[in-house]
């Protein structure tokens, strides 16, 4: 997994946090993601932050596809 980035509303939306994750195929980003949704130290972090009520109200998953013209494609 590469993180791309993350970005914050300026002007617009408040509170959001948008992030781009690369993978290298979608098997990878597959495998990637079940190991870390059973990591037990991740989960008891989220457990912990998650004392007083959920952090994420809402959350988001799409995947991309590169254009032929795209630089990275």
């Amino acid at each position: 997994m590469e993180v791309i980035g993350y970005w914050t509303d300026d002007v617009g939306l408040t509170n959001r946090l948008v992030y781009m994750l690369g993978y290298s195929s979608l098997g990878d980003r597959e495998k990637v993601w079940a190991s870390f949704g059973g990591d037990e130290e991740w989960q008891k972090a989220r457990a912990e932050s998650e004392v007083n009520g959920p952090l994420v109200r809402k959350n988001y998953s799409t995947i991309l596809r590169p254009t032929s013209y795209s630089p990275r494609g």
